[in-house]
């Protein structure tokens, strides 16, 4: 859900890992980010930047257990 997106992307409710994606030079530049949303979801979504601190989605899929286990052992890393 869209809201569930823009939960990981703003780390609303939880810390948000962000990723570069490695691109083509010239390509389009994008970043991967894992985050658990605010209903307690894992989610990774690919966005690419917009002016104005904006990021538009491209997709995103449930992180699996073990991506899980790896954001959350991250999470306890970040102060918040």
């Amino acid at each position: 859900q869209r809201e569930e997106v823009d939960d990981v992307l703003r780390a609303r409710c939880h810390p948000t890992r962000a990723v570069a994606i490695e691109r083509e030079q010239g390509d389009e530049p994008r970043r991967l980010f894992y985050g658990r949303t605010c209903s307690d979801r894992y989610l990774a979504v690919v966005a690419a930047p917009r002016p104005h601190d904006v990021m538009r989605p491209i997709t995103c899929w449930p992180l699996s257990a073990n991506s899980a286990k790896s954001y959350e052992a991250w999470r306890k890393t970040v102060k918040r």
